[in-house]
């Protein structure tokens, strides 16, 4: 059906020297909805297609009043009496017709936001949720329900910021297009604790949190909302607040939240947490308001893998085996450096990979082919270790002979066990200073393993405790256990347990808090307090349960890690072996240098290897903690960095680099205790062989 809505000549003409005429405003605010088609327009006139039985012309007219009164902050009689509608007269439908034909043509294959969130992993509680209000959205509207749905608000957890910002972003655009909220858009807020938020608690808490205290643009956001129509979804992040939900000031706040509800649907974000406290936190939320629980599950890798193939496939492209294990490979690197941001951090591998493959087409290295092979993606990770067999990278190593000695009995007794059915104990402790080659010992242990058949993937995760024993009520729990999924099959590597030996803190009770919250304050609080053990107790657990798919390494000092036996006896229990690392002999530390520099393809000045031989011979613990790879590599790259700025200045950087003494000696120079740190989102593992 086709309808048009006229515009009354005056009040059209009173807006004229309005930015934007009004018939544009309401086209504007009707065409973000997928039951609403705009066909044509003119000053006075706008021409739309409707589907009657879902939204008669008396509900369009509603909708109308409801956009005009809001845009220009009239009342409902005035809005009503600037309009008049009515069905099209036949040449308007014809050539509406006509137009409506063109614009469908031209968008094929477009998606709606439904379709969109039915394609999100880890969100079938969201999808539900949606499907639902999809399915309602004509009841609603028939019934002029809609602050029904309004008065609706959630509690969303997620460990990514970027899916749930994805999500409601599609939320809002499903909203629009089904015409609930004719311009539903995301307005994104941090309700912080801090000396600030306590004395801005009380009456306008709400009007101070989500304006005042913010940007003019989220000011006018929010406080013109009613008026200009733009209906909002607030997204409050309230995770400083979740070990002191029960406090009176928040209590206030969401008090103060229920004076700005006639526009607004609020979506309060939490972390990625236990269910107990999730359920704890909306309790306390449903006292105020209607309160539904949204969980967003991390994806696991395959579904990872999965979404990635669905986007290969619309290119017309497929992957090989090896592709797959370099695609696993990023994954495992990005997340042991923290970097890892789901859905948009695999977008963003994807872009790489199909760019990988034209660029190996292009440049020749292989006939043109729709499959990405793994020898496309060799630059998509770091690490160099991955494209070697063990024996290859065993015989590239200086100085790692004791070590390889022991890694090779770990691998010989756990392969033989397998075979004869027995179950070993699948932890290992790597005993020794940082720096030392504990993770690049771990990345070979990976690769060996996979080459006996003992783990499927045989990836490396680096993690270090922090990121399993996190503080705050609920996180540690659902943190070490994705952690632990991602890990199977693979080699999970732990690089200190500093985090894990942290001594609790006991807190005194709040005489000014009632019994009852109290009593829940403190039970949240001592849950946060015991993130620690909980994130040690999923760890034994997964340890004990597979032994056969998984070995998990512990690195650290011997008193740390004796520290660990001694505080978790059923962790000891799941130990087998014990790998210890020692400082390296001069000789060897000038060998993996002097290689450095021949595999970076760089030339050495005559008495540079001399200058390097008497520099490692005059170290000694008295002069610095014990010297590992790590050290040999940062004091590599430094004298490398300043051998290149040197070429630069002179303008020479185009022929081949030369090492100067006189660099060697600069970086030696330069030398501090941060030789021995590694940057987590930078370094190469190790050697870096």
């Amino acid at each position: 059906m086709y309808i048009q809505i006229k515009l009354n000549e005056e009040f059209v003409k009173s807006r004229f020297y309005d930015k934007v005429l009004p018939v544009d405003v309401l086209a504007e605010a009707l065409k973000k909805s997928d039951r609403i088609k705009i066909v044509d327009r003119t000053s006075f006139v706008l021409t739309v297609r409707v589907d009657e039985k879902v939204l008669p012309p008396e509900k369009l007219g509603d909708l109308t009043v409801s956009v005009l009164a809001k845009s220009y902050d009239l009342k409902k009689e005035e809005a009503r009496a600037a309009f008049d509608i009515f069905a099209a007269p036949d040449e308007a439908v014809e050539k509406a017709g006509e137009e409506a034909e063109e614009e469908e043509e031209a968008v094929p294959g477009e998606r709606s936001s439904m379709e969109e969130i039915r394609g999100l992993f880890g969100a079938a509680q969201f999808i539900d949720l949606c499907e639902e209000i999809h399915a309602m959205a004509g009841g609603l509207i028939r019934e002029d329900a809609r602050d029904t749905l309004i008065a609706r608000s959630y509690l969303m957890s997620s460990d990514s910021p970027e899916v749930l910002s994805l999500s409601l972003d599609l939320f809002a655009g499903l909203l629009r297009e089904d015409a609930l909220f004719p311009a539903a858009r995301v307005v994104r807020r941090k309700v912080p604790l801090s000396s600030m938020m306590q004395m801005s608690m009380g009456k306008n808490a709400a009007e101070n949190i989500l304006g005042n205290n913010q940007t003019q643009d989220v000011l006018e956001s929010f406080s013109s909302s009613i008026v200009l129509s733009s209906d909002i979804i607030v997204n409050l992040d309230i995770s400083e607040w979740t070990e002191r939900i029960e406090a009176p000031e928040f209590r206030q706040f969401l008090d103060s939240l229920q004076e700005n509800t006639d526009n607004v649907i609020y979506v309060f974000s939490v972390p990625y947490l236990e269910q107990s406290i999730l359920d704890r936190i909306a309790a306390i939320l449903g006292e105020s308001m209607q309160i539904r629980t949204i969980t967003f599950v991390p994806a696991s890798l395959p579904e990872l893998k999965s979404l990635v193939e669905e986007e290969l496939a619309q290119m017309d492209l497929t992957a090989d085996e090896s592709a797959w294990q370099t695609f696993y490979e990023r994954i495992a690197e990005e997340k042991s450096d923290g970097r890892f941001q789901g859905i948009r951090s695999v977008d963003r591998i994807f872009d790489e990979m199909v760019y990988a493959r034209l660029r190996a087409a292009a440049g020749g290295l292989r006939p043109e082919s729709r499959v990405i092979t793994g020898e496309d993606l060799k630059d998509l990770v770091r690490s160099r270790l991955w494209n070697k067999g063990s024996e290859e990278i065993l015989r590239s190593m200086v100085g790692f002979e004791k070590v390889e000695e022991q890694l090779r009995e770990v691998c010989s007794a756990l392969t033989k066990a397998g075979e004869s059915g027995e179950i070993l104990p699948s932890g290992i402790f790597f005993e020794g200073e940082s720096g030392t080659g504990r993770s690049t010992a771990a990345r070979i242990l990976a690769i060996m393993m996979r080459e006996k058949g003992f783990l499927e993937k045989g990836l490396l995760f680096e993690h270090r405790s922090s990121d399993l024993a996190v503080p705050g009520a609920g996180m540690s729990v659902p943190a070490a256990m994705v952690i632990c999924r991602d890990a199977r099959g693979s080699v999970l590597f732990i690089d200190d347990v500093d985090a894990f030996l942290e001594e609790e803190e006991p807190r005194k009770a709040d005489p000014v808090r009632d019994e009852a919250s109290e009593r829940d304050s403190l039970a949240i609080e001592a849950d946060s307090r015991d993130y620690a053990f909980k994130a040690v107790n999923v760890l034994t657990t997964f340890m004990e349960t597979h032994a056969r798919d998984c070995l998990v390494i512990f690195a650290g000092d011997q008193k740390k890690l004796e520290k660990l036996r001694t505080r978790y006896p059923n962790l000891s229990a799941c130990i087998s072996r014990v790998i210890r690392f020692g400082n390296y002999p001069a000789a060897a530390m000038t060998g993996i240098f002097l290689q450095m520099v021949e595999k970076s393809g760089m030339m050495m000045e005559e008495g540079l290897k001399a200058d390097v031989e008497s520099y490692f011979g005059s170290l000694d613990d008295k002069t610095l903690k014990p010297v590992g790879a790590r050290f040999i590599r940062n004091l590599f790259e430094k004298t490398r960095s300043l051998a290149g700025l040197r070429a630069q200045l002179e303008g020479n950087e185009k022929e081949a680099a030369e090492i100067l003494r006189a660099d060697f000696r600069t970086a030696c120079r330069e030398r501090d205790e941060g030789m021995n740190e590694k940057a987590r989102s930078r370094s190469r593992y190790g050697f870096g062989t």
